[in-house]
């Protein structure tokens, strides 16, 4: 892993320093009204409220901005009468909201709601691009990507106080059957958008706001490939950009906000990760027993399983032995068994079926924990489609295994002593020890008709230099009551002692913390903030019909997207771990985070000692780990002991 200095990222916020706005123009041109709810009892408007849809129908209404809670935004073209015409909007829904309705012209620049003028504008696009797939519904931009047989996918836009931009993929999922009481419907139009319904739409198909049960459509955040890629978030962003600025040019321009002195880390390709690691399990597994054990006794199913099970073994066996890149050690090491029995001595897969079937049936569920036994349960259901049996994957495979030997370093019931195998903890070269602690929350009903009990528990794993560690919950009792404190005074989401700058937001977690060997603290905490690629530069090369997934382009289109990226400024480091660049596809599926790493009191920043940990795809199939990987232990161990996360 080599690192490379003074990179610039871009990151997901508007540089509103940097942007420019001729706010005489924008006056001259746009009128901006808030229409608010004074109802003392808050009755909030929602974004299915008719009024805001209703509101952009009125002539010379440009783009209606829900701001969330008992107002909106209305933004209009410049007109002596726009006042009276909204005044017809109050009066004609003032009985519904109980005569609180009011309306207040707004200043520009915006005082109260800074960022929501630039929302609004960007509402605005859609009525002022009436031949793009785009619609400004219920006071938020919907921009339209794709068309399925009863789906319509798009992203949504919004930015909040602070200037972040969020992309969100949504799914409008055609109504079927009796099931659309109390819910808002939509018609399609022929642009592939979305408009509300109304009582002259007598006939569907109609659409609602929502995803189908049991799945989640996630739009790709980037595909460079030409025809997808403004279907991705970043080609939506892109375009939406530059139509903004050409649409308010003289009156605003738009600025991304960009940072410096990013260290970049290059990570080896996934490939190469993935057969080292390989060959690294085959060691681990040398002399001993990987047991499928079939649990489905149902005769209906008799076929399935056997059919199920004897293609795991193949597959198994298959993955250490054939691999390409194992040409030097293809014989089998260990061995790969069917039975109907788990073995304390082995590793254990159990099949089992999923929770639904046994809650349809009303049997016990067969899930088993482990504990002194060594078990992995994989559902005959995740391995179906459309109810025939599909042959276990490799990867499904390399995820099952890795499990397995996490679970078999755990130590056995009531010990706390165990040792990483599933990667060499030695090569990393620590002289001291290093402890890992994550926060889990139980919430204890205390009755009908009381309150709930939060209580947190805190998990920790010490690891020492040989690889050896120690792992438990830390509890409140005469020998470390003092570090309990510090636990529950760092986890305690509400805590207002702490700086305004360190409190943890509900939107802003703490995801956990690392102790050095003297006891100082560095916590990981969530940001909102991604790293975008370079748009412009992705957008002119696209046109030119450059490949940019060449070593050499990599970091001039990608930037900040790609590897792992650290920072250290004021009293704070950042970080973000991403796709792996060496060998990457077209497309990057989803945007990393970046995480915050907060110095506890007055220990100093020693995080990036840690980036190793997450150098590793054990964890995450194939891809880097975004913590460090001993909490995938932690995670396992609170599993184990009845508390899962």
């Amino acid at each position: 892993m080599e690192n490379e200095y003074n990179k610039e990222v871009i990151l997901n916020k508007i540089d509103i320093q940097n942007c420019r706005f001729n706010y005489d123009k924008i006056r001259e041109k746009y009128e901006f009204y808030l229409i608010k709810n004074e109802d003392p009892a808050k009755k909030d408007f929602k974004p299915d409220s008719r009024i805001l849809d209703d509101a952009l129908i009125t002539k010379n209404v440009c783009a209606i901005q829900f701001t969330g809670g008992p107002s909106f935004i209305v933004m209009m073209t410049a007109d002596k009468l726009n006042e009276e015409k909204l005044m017809s909007l109050i009066y004609k829904y003032n009985d519904e909201y109980d005569g609180y309705l009011s309306k207040e012209t707004l200043d520009v620049p915006f005082r109260s709601y800074p960022h929501s003028m630039i929302l609004t504008m960007f509402n605005a696009l859609a009525k002022s691009r009436k031949n793009e797939e785009i619609s400004n519904l219920g006071g938020k931009l919907f921009y339209f990507t794709k068309k399925a047989k009863k789906q319509v996918f798009c992203i949504e836009l919004s930015i909040d106080g602070e200037y972040i931009i969020k992309l969100n993929s949504k799914s409008f999922t055609m109504l079927e059957g009796d099931n659309s009481y109390g819910k808002t419907q939509y018609v399609l139009q022929k642009n592939n958008t979305m408009r509300k319904r109304t009582k002259e739409d007598k006939e569907g198909p109609f659409y609602t706001l929502s995803q189908y049960k049991g799945t989640k459509h996630e739009t790709p955040f980037l595909d460079v490939y030409q025809p997808k890629y403004i279907q991705s978030k970043i080609g939506v962003l892109q375009h939406l950009i530059e139509r903004f600025n050409k649409e308010y040019d003289g009156l605003v321009t738009l600025s991304i906000k960009r940072e410096y002195d990013w260290k970049k880390l290059d990570i080896k390709t996934s490939v190469s990760k993935t057969t080292e690691h390989l060959r690294f399990i085959k060691r681990v597994l040398e002399g001993r027993t990987i047991r499928i054990v079939n649990t489905i006794n149902d005769p209906d199913y008799a076929e399935q399983t056997k059919q199920f099970t004897e293609n795991l073994k193949n597959k198994i066996e298959e993955l250490f032995t054939s691999d390409k890149m194992l040409k030097a050690d293809r014989e089998l090491n260990f061995q790969v068994e069917i039975s109907n029995k788990e073995d304390e001595k082995d590793l254990n897969i159990r099949l089992i079926h999923d929770s639904d079937y046994y809650e349809n049936h009303e049997i016990e569920d067969q899930y088993m924990k482990s504990g002194d036994i060594v078990v992995q349960n994989v559902t005959l259901e995740g391995f179906s489609e459309e109810n025939k049996i599909t042959e276990p994957k490799k990867a499904a495979i390399s995820v099952v295994i890795n499990d397995l030997i996490v679970k078999s370093d755990l130590p056995k019931t009531n010990e706390l002593q165990g040792k990483i195998s599933i990667f060499d903890w030695q090569s990393l070269g620590y002289e001291k020890d290093w402890t890992f602690c994550y926060c889990e929350e139980e919430w204890k009903d205390n009755g009908p008709n009381e309150k709930k009990t939060k209580i947190d528990h805190f998990y920790f794993m010490k690891i020492h230099p040989d690889g050896t560690f120690i792992i438990g919950e830390k509890t409140k009792d005469l020998f470390n009551q003092e570090e309990y404190e510090v636990l529950q005074t760092i986890f305690d989401r509400n805590n207002m002692n702490l700086p305004k700058e360190r409190r943890n937001k509900s939107t802003e977690k703490y995801k956990g913390l690392v102790m050095n060997d003297q006891g100082q603290i560095n916590i990981i905490q969530d940001t909102p903030f991604i790293m975008y690629p370079d748009m412009e530069k992705i957008n002119e090369g696209i046109k030119a019909g450059i490949n940019m997934r060449t070593n050499d382009l990599r970091d001039k289109y990608f930037v900040g997207c790609l590897d792992i990226y650290y920072k250290e400024c004021d009293s704070y480091a950042y970080y973000s771990v991403n796709q792996i660049g060496a060998g990457m596809t077209t497309t990057i599926s989803r945007a990393a985070n970046i995480r915050r790493v907060i110095p506890y009191g007055t220990a100093p920043i020693f995080f990036e000692e840690l980036l190793q940990t997450m150098n590793v795809t054990f964890v995450r199939n194939g891809q880097l780990t975004i913590l460090p990987f001993p909490f995938k232990y932690l995670r396992e161990y609170i599993k184990l002991n009845k508390r899962g996360l």
